[in-house]
């Protein structure tokens, strides 16, 4: 199998695939999935409404979305390492200030992070990664990836609401900010290519960029029972 050049640690195109498979469960479940089950009991003991919590999410992810040329130009001109890296840092940033929030400005502070760090870190980053270094097997790649995406709900559904109900919502939100820094961090450090050395990397076809709607992975990949959650 052909491997990568400019990894810290070389790395076969399926093994970081999969790696990135990963991240993706970690970073869904955690900067998208995790309101439907922490959000109610947040909002209820800092004294917020459901509107500025939902609008919270919602400018969240438009920050998301004007982030998201940023993001694209600059994995473009040096790679996914440095946007993937800056992204587990501010999704860890924004699970710390929700576990440490005590105010509605707070509330709104830590989800408008995680809204910036989504960009950064979910499917159009690892797509856009996943083009500079999988080259002929970039579609295949890209299917894998989404695929393993796909298990981020059925994952942290349950897992928010154990962690909610064995500890509570505020640690529930540091357990995640630790994954985000124990596991999301040091994949994307240690095993995504350091860049493209300065040369430009060409546009995916039109096809290869339909792939990149940062919407959550789809139904189809999702098993049917997290429906009842």
């Amino acid at each position: 199998m052909r491997r990568m050049r400019g990894a810290t640690i070389p790395l076969p195109v399926n093994a970081l695939v999969v790696l990135l498979g990963i991240t993706q469960v970690v970073s869904w479940g955690t900067l998208f999935y995790a309101i439907a089950v922490l959000g109610e009991p947040m909002r209820t003991a800092l004294g917020a409404g459901d509107i500025t919590l939902f609008a919270a999410f919602s400018a969240g992810l438009l920050a998301s979305g004007i982030a998201a040329p940023w993001v694209g130009r600059d994995i473009d001109a040096r790679g996914g390492r440095r946007v993937l890296i800056g992204g587990s840092l501010l999704a860890a940033a924004s699970m710390t200030l929700l576990a440490a929030a005590i105010n509605t400005p707070m509330l709104v502070g830590g989800w408008l992070l995680a809204g910036v760090a989504s960009a950064a870190v979910l499917y159009d980053a690892g797509f856009a990664t996943l083009h500079q270094v999988a080259h002929a097997s970039f579609r295949r790649a890209v299917t894998v990836l989404t695929l393993l995406g796909g298990f981020a709900s059925t994952v942290f559904w349950p897992l928010s609401r154990y962690l909610l109900e064995a500890l509570g919502w505020r640690e529930a939100f540091a357990v995640y900010a630790v994954m985000h820094v124990v596991l999301c961090l040091p994949i994307h450090a240690l095993c995504v290519p350091r860049g493209t050395h300065g040369r430009a990397v060409a546009t995916p076809p039109a096809a290869a960029r339909s792939a990149y709607s940062e919407s959550p992975p789809t139904a189809a990949a999702q098993p049917a029972a997290i429906e009842d959650s």
